[in-house]
């Protein structure tokens, strides 16, 4: 179970990878709620089909995992890092 402000913790620290229905990523480190970074986890997870049919919403947009699309040489030394 999260805490109700574990939106604030790791806000700047935890990069969420979303991948739009038109294949444009979108990586994001602000959340304004619990829900709305538990809704970005949700989408950054789903593989159509194998999740299941109906894709998630974040911010009321459609949103797949991330990988499907994601610029991987964006990320320094080719590692992801995770502040602490």
């Amino acid at each position: 179970m999260l805490p109700d402000d574990v939106h604030n913790t790791i806000n700047g620290k935890l990069y969420v990878s979303l991948t739009d229905t038109s294949m444009h990523n979108l990586i994001q480190s602000q959340f304004s709620s619990k829900d709305e970074l538990v809704d970005a986890l949700i989408c950054s997870c789903y593989v159509p089909a194998f999740s299941a049919y109906e894709v998630p919403n974040y911010k009321g947009s459609p949103y797949l995992d991330g990988g499907f699309r994601y610029e991987y040489n964006n990320c320094q030394n080719g590692l992801f890092e995770i502040d602490q």
